[in-house]
């Protein structure tokens, strides 16, 4: 899964785009400032206040939401995504 919190899990439409884009879940998380906690936490695992960041992760950052992917969106993204990865190749052979 993706999570995702701040300003872009606020955006009604992006959550389910990135569902939709990597084809997994989007966990939103229910912080207003996630980059403001994920400081934090890095910052108190540098310190030893906790013991790792998955540790301190499970208890502090747990999703609100989460937006599953919808199939025929994710195929669709994934077959525009194969086209892109055969121009890129055309592309590299000029």
């Amino acid at each position: 899964s993706i999570r995702v919190g701040g300003g872009g899990a606020k955006i009604g439409l992006w959550p389910g785009i990135l569902a939709n884009v990597f084809g997994k879940p989007v966990e939103l998380l229910p912080q207003a400032d996630a980059s403001a906690m994920g400081a934090a936490m890095l910052g108190g695992v540098a310190v030893g206040m906790f013991p790792d960041l998955k540790a301190i992760s499970r208890k502090l950052s747990r999703p609100a939401e989460t937006v599953p992917p919808e199939p025929e969106a994710a195929a669709e993204y994934e077959r525009h995504y194969a086209k892109y990865l055969k121009y890129c190749d055309f592309m590299g052979q000029l």
